[in-house]
C-alpha cells in the first residue's frame, strides 16, 4: 500500500515525508479506526483508505505543520473508518430480517415490533441530526466510546463533547416528542 501512495507523489522529498508520516501515525491511525469499527480487516482499510486520501491531497498536507498533518490523518481515518461502518450497516440492515430473528414467538410479538419501529425512529432521528451532534452521540451510545476518546477522535476537548452530546440529546428529545415517541 505504501509503495501505491508513494507512486501518488511527485517529488523525492515529498515522498520522504510522506514515508516519515506513514511510519509515525499508521500505528495510532489503526487503533482510532478500530475503536470505532471494532474489526481488525475493517480497520486496515479504513487506515489504507485514508492514506491514500492522503496521497492524493499531498500538496495541500505538505504546508501544514506537524501537529496540522497528525490532526488532518486522525479526522481522515476517522472519517474513512465511520464510512465503511456506515456501508456496513446499511448493508447488512434490514428490519424484517431483524423482526424475524426475535426468536420464539411470543405473546409480546406486537410489543416486539412496536419496539423495532420505535429504534427505527429513533436511528432516524440521529440521522437527521447535524454532524457535529449526530457523530458525538452515536459514538458514545452505540460504540461506548468514552468522553475522552471521542474528544481525542475529534480532534476538540472534552468539555466540546459533552456540551455536544447533552445538546443533542436534548435536539433528539424534542424531534421524538414530535413523533410521538417516549423513551
Amino acid at each position: 500500500m505504501l509503495s501505491i501512495c508513494l507512486s501518488m507523489i511527485d517529488t523525492e522529498e515529498d515522498k520522504i515525508t510522506f514515508e516519515d508520516l506513514y511510519h509515525t501515525y499508521k500505528g495510532k491511525m489503526f487503533s482510532l479506526a478500530n475503536s470505532i469499527l471494532k474489526n481488525h480487516h475493517n480497520a486496515e482499510e479504513a487506515v489504507s483508505n485514508a492514506f491514500f486520501t492522503a496521497a492524493k491531497n499531498f500538496s495541500t498536507i505538505s504546508s501544514l505543520t506537524a501537529v496540522q498533518q497528525g490532526a488532518y490523518l486522525k479526522i481522515t481515518v476517522r472519517n474513512a473508518a465511520i464510512d465503511i461502518y456506515r456501508k456496513e450497516k446499511n448493508q447488512n440492515a434490514s428490519p424484517i430480517e431483524e423482526i424475524e430473528n426475535f426468536g420464539d414467538v411470543s405473546d409480546d410479538v406486537s410489543d416486539e415490533v412496536l419496539s423495532e419501529m420505535n429504534y427505527n425512529s429513533v436511528v432516524e432521528a440521529i440521522r437527521s441530526l447535524p454532524e457535529n451532534y449526530a457523530e458525538p452521540l452515536y459514538l458514545y451510545h452505540v460504540r461506548d466510546m468514552s468522553v475522552k476518546d471521542i474528544a481525542l477522535s475529534l480532534c476538540t476537548s472534552e468539555e466540546t463533547v459533552k456540551k455536544r452530546l447533552q445538546r443533542a440529546r436534548q435536539k433528539l428529545r424534542t424531534i421524538l416528542e414530535e413523533q410521538g415517541i417516549t423513551l
